[in-house]
């Protein structure tokens, strides 16, 4: 019953990702594709912030704040994956750049072939555990995940754009409505998983998001959408790679109550972060006009 359980999860959170990816594909023009043409300084300070800073952060969080040790290899784990599929749809409703965040997105899942098993390689060894994952088994979890649905989508807008504006929006709410109700079953079942760990994991947790969105937050233009953007990148980590890896290294029972607490910090320190940009954003608008011209 458990294994069935988890395929119908594991059915739902793919199926609502490639819905949703597709959908946002549809949504992309092909111009955002060529973003870091004229500003390859920008992409490489992203890919430092996101692949490099984050990673090395997180290893110096676990040595300060000695989370348990299954908490340490999770987020060892997450922090080695990148790129997670639905930021390329919550970063532009959050005032992301959207050129900027499809751009990097892309570059990130592409290079995660490389960099995933590098980083996982790395911290496994500082942390002394044991980790491996094939670049392939990290190229079919992304492609299915990202590149495929996102690049139909994009093929799809350039091709029929008045068929898009049609399909766009009735696809986008089925793939929340699935997302939603998997989601619901994974609370409904594993709820009690948020109170397994002990506070020093917790605090690791959100360490964790809070430095990686001020890794990304520092090191972005001083655009606001383009401080979002990097900002958010840098904190979010795909759920479904690092799943994968937990679920070929672990038992089960160790990845979820590692994966589940994090998703729900983030969740909840991200929508803090949003909000106060968005704060400081309107009271600058607001000094702007308030000056006398």
């Amino acid at each position: 019953m458990q294994e069935l359980i988890l395929t119908i999860i594991q059915f739902g959170l793919m199926a609502s990702t490639i819905d949703l990816m597709f959908a946002q594909g549809m949504n992309i023009p092909i111009s955002h594709l060529s973003f870091f043409k004229e500003r390859p300084g920008l992409l490489l300070r992203s890919l430092l912030a996101v692949i490099v800073l984050v990673p090395i952060a997180v290893l110096l969080i676990i040595f300060l704040v000695r989370p348990s040790p299954d908490v340490s290899v999770g987020l060892a784990i997450l922090a080695a994956c990148p790129a997670a599929p639905m930021m390329l749809v919550n970063i532009p409703k959050a005032g992301g750049e959207p050129g900027f965040v499809t751009s990097l997105h892309l570059a990130l899942g592409l290079l995660s072939l490389i960099t995933t098993p590098v980083t996982l390689d790395l911290l496994a060894d500082a942390l002394n555990f044991q980790a491996y994952i094939s670049p392939l088994a990290i190229a079919g979890q992304v492609s299915v995940s990202l590149f495929i649905p996102v690049c139909i989508g994009i093929s799809f807008f350039a091709m029929f754009p008045r068929a898009t504006g049609i399909i766009r929006r009735p696809l986008a709410i089925i793939g929340q409505i699935i997302s939603f109700l998997t989601i619901a079953i994974i609370l409904l079942l594993d709820y009690h998983l948020l109170l397994q760990m002990d506070l020093r994991s917790y605090i690791a947790m959100a360490l964790m998001v809070i430095v990686a969105l001020g890794i990304g937050n520092f090191l972005a233009p001083r655009q606001p959408e383009e401080r979002t953007t990097l900002a958010l990148e840098s904190a979010a980590r795909h759920p479904g790679l690092a799943f994968l890896i937990a679920s070929l290294n672990f038992p089960l029972e160790k990845a979820l109550p590692v994966l589940i607490p994090y998703l729900f910090i983030f969740a909840v320190i991200s929508l803090l972060y949003i909000q106060l940009r968005k704060r400081r954003l309107s009271y600058s608008g607001r000094s702007e006009r308030s000056i006398p011209k």
